[in-house]
């Protein structure tokens, strides 16, 4: 697929620095023959944060702009949570929001 100029869209990449997970889409680019992570232009939402996989309905009604009551989270010490979170446009970029209240 990615020979074919398709991105594709991988989840759980680890920050070798903060050891957080995120996903991001990935292209070839045959001049330099590289994979290049393109981690900046996510128009929808992540298939999974904080090791909570989202199911389709939970990904639709993100990308729709809703709140949803997420359980199983789990924080980057190893505790698991509780929140809503919302898919929208914070510092500049869209990313996942969590509520905890």
């Amino acid at each position: 697929m990615l020979l074919a100029g398709q991105a594709l869209e991988i989840d759980e990449f680890v920050s070798a620095r903060s050891g957080k997970t995120s996903g991001c889409k990935v292209s070839w680019d045959a001049k330099t023959k590289k994979i290049i992570p393109d981690f900046g232009s996510c128009d929808e939402p992540p298939r999974s944060w904080c090791q909570h996989v989202f199911t389709d309905a939970e990904r639709k009604d993100l990308a729709a702009g809703k709140t949803i009551q997420g359980t199983g989270f789990v924080s980057s010490k190893g505790k698991t949570f509780e929140a809503k979170v919302t898919w929208k446009k914070e510092g500049g970029k869209k990313r996942i929001v969590p509520s905890f209240g």
